[in-house]
């Protein structure tokens, strides 16, 4: 959860637009004072972080944020021509805005963004949008191909998820799935076998 407040609440307006949105990708509900006391835990986390003189990544992109403003008056020497960042679907929406604030988004080809949101496997608040990212001059292109996964592990991922596409709309989720056909390889089925948790 606090994952959740870093990566998606600037610290002055915070408390009142996580009290007031709701935990995207979340599927336990959280009442009100349970979200004030996960305000009130991070405020103490953070606070114990700084006192001991630690700073997690998190706290480093909140604390540049601050700053935003000031990176468009940084001169050429200081800024970035053009920024590659790959894996960016573990970018958090505050990482995000730092990255484009730093390079010259009004130039072509100044920053390249490349990532597949299906390998998502960090718990922050990922959203293009909300970081000013995919609009205006921006082009968005897709690889159809897969290069990595085999057509068996595909068409296992895609039974999963059918499985839970009905959890996913209740939680206004949306999951893109990938087809098996579209894969470039073939393999052995993965195995899945249910055990008693005993053993």
């Amino acid at each position: 959860e606090f994952n959740l407040l870093q990566s998606s609440y600037p610290l002055p307006s915070r408390f009142d637009d996580y009290l007031e949105n709701p935990r995207p990708g979340r599927c336990i509900r959280f009442d009100d004072k349970i979200r004030h006391d996960c305000l009130r835990l991070l405020a103490f986390w953070e606070e114990w972080m700084i006192t001991g003189g630690f700073i997690d990544e998190s706290m480093m992109a909140l604390a540049l944020h601050f700053f935003l403003k000031d990176t468009q008056k940084l001169s050429p020497e200081y800024r970035f021509r053009c920024l590659l960042i790959d894996e960016m679907q573990d970018f958090s929406t505050m990482d995000l805005r730092l990255i484009r604030s730093l390079s010259y988004s009004e130039k072509p080809d100044s920053l390249f963004l490349a990532g597949d949101p299906v390998q998502k496997i960090l718990v922050k608040n990922h959203n293009i949008e909300a970081a000013n990212l995919g609009r205006g001059n921006a082009i968005q292109a897709e690889i159809k191909k897969n290069y990595w996964n085999s057509r068996q592990i595909l068409e296992a991922a895609s039974m999963l998820v059918q499985a839970n596409v009905e959890r996913a709309k209740k939680l206004e989720e949306s999951i893109e799935l990938l087809k098996p056909e579209l894969a470039l390889r073939e393999t052995n089925r993965p195995t899945a076998v249910q055990t008693d948790t005993s053993e």
